[in-house]
């Protein structure tokens, strides 16, 4: 006989003594096994067993400690993006409605980042979990230490099972609902863009159209602080369009086709990519000095001043 046949052999001998033992003893109320030899028995079984059982204890304790530690993660980064929804839902202009989302867009990748933390965590305290209760029903049936450790075990871990269990329904549901805040704030960065983008390409080309990139930039912004401020028009068109404001708009020049250069400053400016440290309250920009002092003169003479 060769060993696999050996072995299968006593696995079955061993089983069909256990069943009869079992029968005997909870059936028929017969002992067949001395209390002490069955004691002896059931030590040399239950010792690698709980041994096991310990050790699978041990990783549940570390995986619920993670998954407390990546949960409250997430709702910082939950708290953030919906702040930074209602940044970019609320930005009077263009530039910041995209800067607003680029962070959202950032936040929300490590939001992403963290379930995918979440889900693994949670995915190996559910494996731990059921290969306990598996290792607890490896102890022989006819040990009382079996119904012990269960109870011992369900009383220590049912609870948190459960707790678990419903965060990960909530983290879904809430992954969900963040989602349908990014495609929300993304669609409203997206149409800010696309109403700037034209009209903003061809005033900048029009009037700084040879000039350096951060001045393009900086005409850009005293429009759209323009926008902002209470004595214009809210909207880009209103604007740029406002009777006697740019003379571009005046002498046509405003219809010529933007440079390859300029839509693409104006793409990044309007994207929210360029940090031009302007004030809000610098809404003049011109070959002179006007308003109430300047903020910057640019070599090429181009005048950005106050309010």
């Amino acid at each position: 006989m060769n060993a696999k046949m050996s072995l299968l052999y006593l696995l079955y001998t061993t089983f069909m003594l256990m069943l009869i033992a079992f029968f005997l003893k909870f059936v028929l109320h017969i002992d067949i096994v001395p209390e002490e030899t069955q004691e002896f028995v059931i030590h040399v079984c239950n010792t690698r067993i709980l041994d096991s059982i310990d050790e699978a204890t041990k990783t549940l304790d570390e995986t619920y400690s993670n998954i407390s530690v990546y949960l409250i993660d997430t709702s910082e980064s939950k708290n953030e993006i919906i702040r930074l929804y209602h940044d970019v839902t609320n930005a009077p202009v263009c530039s910041e409605a995209n800067r607003y989302f680029n962070s959202l867009a950032d936040c929300f990748e490590l939001y992403e980042q963290e379930l995918s933390n979440i889900q693994s965590a949670i995915s190996l305290y559910e494996e731990n979990y059921n290969a306990c209760l598996d290792l607890i029903s490896r102890i022989p049936l006819f040990s009382t230490f079996r119904d012990n450790k269960y109870n011992e075990f369900i009383d220590r871990f049912e609870t948190e099972y459960q707790t678990i269990c419903e965060k990960k329904q909530k983290y879904l549901e809430d992954k969900e609902e963040l989602y349908s805040l990014y495609l929300d704030a993304k669609q409203t960065a997206d149409e800010l863009f696309e109403e700037y983008y034209p009209l903003m390409c061809h005033i900048v080309y029009a009037e700084a159209g040879i000039c350096p990139f951060m001045e393009q930039c900086y005409v850009a912004n005293t429009i759209e602080n323009r926008i902002k401020h209470k004595e214009y028009p809210n909207t880009i068109h209103g604007v740029i369009y406002d009777s006697g404001q740019y003379e571009p708009v005046m002498t046509g020049s405003i219809n010529m086709t933007p440079s390859k250069a300029v839509k693409e400053n104006m793409e990044l400016y309007l994207r929210g990519k360029v940090e031009t440290e302007m004030p809000d309250n610098v809404v003049f920009q011109a070959l002179f000095e006007q308003g109430h002092g300047k903020w910057k003169v640019t070599p090429l003479g181009h005048y950005f001043c106050y309010y």
